[in-house]
């Protein structure tokens, strides 16, 4: 008969310890809960997370902006297609949505630039989206 084996309280301590990811995360990637995590941690005397070691910062903003307004950006295609057309409320949130990609273009190439070559060009990613509320943008004018 076979033994079940608890967690790998090893692998939850370091990936405690790196603070790359936050507990809740950590205690479902090993099956166990945040309590148990926090019990061993006290018990064990592990040595604290990084102060602020699972907030996002710099590029992880910008990515996680870019999938927000992709979301938002069906959403509004779908209640086009739904309704037939776009209310004057829905294309002043797609310009605004294509402004906010200008910027987040402009500081993608900024944090970039700090890592990498200048030259580097901005995320293919950001591109798209903007090239497709763009599109958007002149089929609405067009309509």
């Amino acid at each position: 008969m076979t033994e079940l084996s608890g967690p790998d309280w090893d692998a939850v301590r370091r990936d405690y310890v790196a603070g790359i990811i936050d507990v809740e995360e950590i205690a479902a990637r090993h099956g166990v809960t945040k309590n148990q995590i926090d019990y061993y941690r006290a018990k064990a005397c592990w040595p604290k997370r990084r102060p602020g070691a699972n907030r996002p910062v710099g590029l992880d903003i910008i990515r996680r902006m870019i999938r927000l307004i992709d979301i938002q950006v069906a959403a509004l295609e779908e209640e086009m297609r739904k309704a037939g057309s776009m209310s004057a409320t829905e294309i002043r949130t797609l310009e605004t949505m294509t402004k906010t990609i200008d910027r987040l273009i402009a500081m993608d190439t900024t944090e970039s630039g700090k890592r990498a070559k200048p030259e580097q060009k901005p995320d293919p990613e950001l591109e798209a989206i903007r090239e497709r509320l763009v599109s958007r943008i002149q089929a609405l004018e067009t309509e």
